[in-house]
């Protein structure tokens, strides 16, 4: 009889071996191998229960691993770890950028209220090595977790912690590309516009002109240019300095912004000089526009910190009739602001 019980607990152990930890334990006395028999049993329920903690925990990475959001891995581990470990709740809290306050991220009750938590498991969740929060498992019978359940618990933890290692990468990677695409922008805005004013620069108004002039060409339309210069700003420098003349500079190009219409171009030629673009424009309005532009510079002064400086402009202004390059044209709009200079500054001079 003992040789037929021993053989079967052999059987059983060969079993345990192989993974099979569902056993038949036979019936019999309370002697040396009963005891034995007991012992197989319990080792059988913790290796099951082990085996179905770990099978849980590596499905639970695996959602982490396939993007699961946190909320979503809570509700996940709520259900497949309930009949394991024997919880009425589970808590995810996080701590605020204090460090201090905690804010309860999720939380869920197998019960519709919880009025007396006698037993707890707490354990911090880590982000960047510091804590950023704690995962509670909570309920209302005292010192029920086993060890399995609480090392469980424990990795149930880390795999959260995961999650949030995984949320800040994210956002730290969403913040550097927002970061890089600032950065691009104001390369492109500081490679196309004058640094002083703010307006298109000498290259890019150059550019503009050129397609605008093809543009014309190919729809046989009209285009006006218009080339302004500061009157005396040499003398300005040489009298208030530099830093007044670059704020002449700025204030000038700010009401010859301001007097054009919203569709044209103005660029800083070079200089104290401005060029500015008027497609879709008849030959009246040109010099129209740039009288208007003369009255908005002359009409007050450049009023700084101690002084007010009164400033004008010359301005020469031409108009494409037929096909014309862009040098040709910048010739003829010189040739007219040389002559407005010719007759004291501060005039408009149009080629009819």
């Amino acid at each position: 009889m003992e040789n037929a019980r021993v053989e079967q607990y052999r059987q059983i152990i060969q079993s345990l071996s192989e993974g099979q930890f569902s056993i038949d334990l036979p019936p019999g006395p309370q002697d040396e191998l009963g005891k034995l028999g007991e012992s197989l049993a319990i080792l059988a329920h913790h290796l099951a229960q082990t085996r179905a903690l770990e099978l849980a925990l590596a499905q639970t990475l695996e959602k982490i691993v396939h993007g699961m959001y946190l909320n979503e891995v809570m509700e996940y581990v709520f259900d497949a770890f309930h009949s394991l470990i024997p919880y009425e709740g589970i808590r995810c809290s996080i701590l605020e950028s204090d460090g201090v306050c905690e804010r309860i991220y999720w939380e869920k009750t197998d019960a519709r209220q919880i009025q007396i938590q006698d037993s707890y498991l707490t354990y911090p969740l880590h982000l960047q090595g510091k804590t950023a929060g704690f995962l509670c498992f909570f309920g209302r019978r005292e010192n029920h977790y086993d060890t399995a359940q609480q090392e469980a618990c424990a990795r149930l933890a880390g795999l959260i912690s995961i999650i949030l290692e995984k949320n800040n990468f994210h956002e730290q990677l969403h913040k550097l590309s927002w970061e890089l695409k600032e950065a691009q922008d104001a390369l492109k805005v500081n490679a196309s516009h004058d640094a002083l004013t703010g307006l298109w620069n000498r290259e890019t108004i150059l550019e503009i002109l050129a397609k605008s002039l093809d543009n014309a060409t190919r729809r046989r339309a009209r285009l006006g240019v218009i080339l302004a210069d500061i009157d005396q700003l040499q003398r300005i420098n040489a009298v208030h300095g530099y830093e007044v003349g670059d704020a002449v500079i700025r204030s000038v190009s700010k009401r010859i912004e301001a007097s054009l219409r919203s569709y044209d171009y103005i660029g800083r030629y070079q200089g104290e000089e401005f060029l500015a673009i008027l497609e879709n424009c008849e030959a009246a309005d040109a010099p129209i526009i740039a009288e208007r532009i003369r009255q908005a510079i002359c009409a007050s002064p450049v009023y700084l910190e101690e002084e007010k400086i009164q400033v004008a402009v010359s301005i020469g202004v031409v108009f494409k009739t037929k096909p014309v390059s862009a040098s040709k044209l910048l010739d003829h709009a010189t040739e007219m602001l040389n002559e407005a200079k010719k007759q004291g500054g501060n005039t408009v001079v149009f080629a009819s």
